[in-house]
């Protein structure tokens, strides 16, 4: 199978920050499009450069890659967000995963600049993986305390919210780590 990884996905699995940032410098103006085209680009594992950087915790190459979008593109970075790699994990599963409360952070106020806001940055929290594990279940599985604290700050305070919250907290499942989904995604394949 062809790999179909882009220079940027190589850019920011290996943290190289500047080439990243060379890559994203040259598109102009003219050719915005075309430089969400690029970013919007899956491998093989469906994983885009976003995917790639937040598993290495590379929160430079993070901003860099979500200050691309400009404020005409809003909706654009809630889909670029929201994007699932081969297991159904976000960007966010990925950052409360691997602890990165900075990155956490920072998408989670992405939030605060698109339309509708609240209702995705929701939708965006309870989203489960394949294993139907939410973001709450793998920063708690990890013990990312500081991640647990923000991801249920994102619910607010009004009612309609803390209806949403319990349902969120109360979800059961079973977590189970990485290498265990790869043995079954690889017996399931046989």
């Amino acid at each position: 199978m062809k790999k179909k990884n882009t220079v940027l996905h190589f850019a920011s699995r290996k943290a190289n920050e500047e080439i990243v940032n060379m890559l994203l410098n040259a598109f102009g103006k003219k050719d915005k499009e075309k430089m969400i085209q690029f970013l919007m680009k899956e491998n093989e594992k469906k994983s885009t450069s976003l995917h790639l950087a937040l598993l290495n915790r590379h929160e430079g190459i993070v901003k860099s890659l979500l200050n691309a979008f400009g404020e005409e593109d809003k909706e654009i970075l809630f889909e670029f967000l929201m994007k699932e790699n081969l297991y159904k994990e976000t960007s966010l599963h990925l950052s409360s995963r691997w602890g990165s409360e900075e990155i956490v952070k920072l998408l989670l106020n992405k939030f605060g600049e698109i339309p509708k806001d609240k209702e995705n940055l929701i939708n965006f929290v309870m989203k489960e993986n394949e294993n139907k594990n939410t973001v709450l279940h793998l920063a708690s599985s990890e013990a990312q305390k500081e991640i647990v604290k923000n991801l249920l700050k994102a619910f607010g305070t009004d009612k309609t919210d803390n209806k949403k919250l319990i349902e969120f907290v109360m979800k059961e499942n079973e977590f189970k780590p990485l290498y265990i989904m790869l043995q079954e995604k690889e017996m399931k394949k046989s």
